[in-house]
């Protein structure tokens, strides 16, 4: 991973996009070139009225993975705008095992005492209705095929 950590703002190079992402004041952004996004750093932290605290600091949170395929830990970074200016639904930036992505905030869960007997819950009934599509599967198989005789025919 290519990058630095200037006035504690985290900094990184995206290859594939061939710019500077980094957080601050709450919000991600991405700039050019890197002195672009040191300019916007101290832009940011220097101007009192536009300074903010964020909320806070990076924590982990359940993710319902889309098309009931279970849920994973991931790391809540920051709060995200919606996907289009029409969309007002609220967003958030994960990140899992390297990789980061935009994903709607009811998709998202606290990790607590509660929510995790929940999980193990929703996985144990996924895993038994899997379960049970299969042997469903297996019985479809074994139906015998309606045929119809020659006389029928006639």
């Amino acid at each position: 991973m290519i990058g630095e950590t200037y006035r504690d703002v985290e900094v990184v190079y995206l290859i594939d996009e061939n710019k500077w992402r980094f957080t601050v004041n709450g919000r991600e952004r991405t700039a050019e070139t890197l002195s672009k996004a040191r300019e916007s750093i101290d832009r940011s932290l220097s101007n009192v009225s536009q300074k903010k605290e964020q909320a806070w600091k990076p924590f982990e949170v359940w993710h319902r993975e889309r098309y009931g395929d279970g849920f994973k830990k991931v790391l809540l970074t920051s709060v995200a705008e919606g996907r289009s200016r029409w969309d007002k639904s609220a967003y958030a930036w994960i990140s899992n095992n390297g990789k980061r992505s935009k994903e709607p905030m009811s998709l998202l869960f606290s990790i607590d005492e509660h929510n995790n007997a929940l999980v193990e819950k929703i996985v144990s009934l996924e895993a038994e209705g899997h379960r049970i599509d299969i042997e469903i599967g297996e019985n479809v198989k074994q139906l015998q095929p309606v045929t119809i005789s020659s006389e029928a025919q006639s």
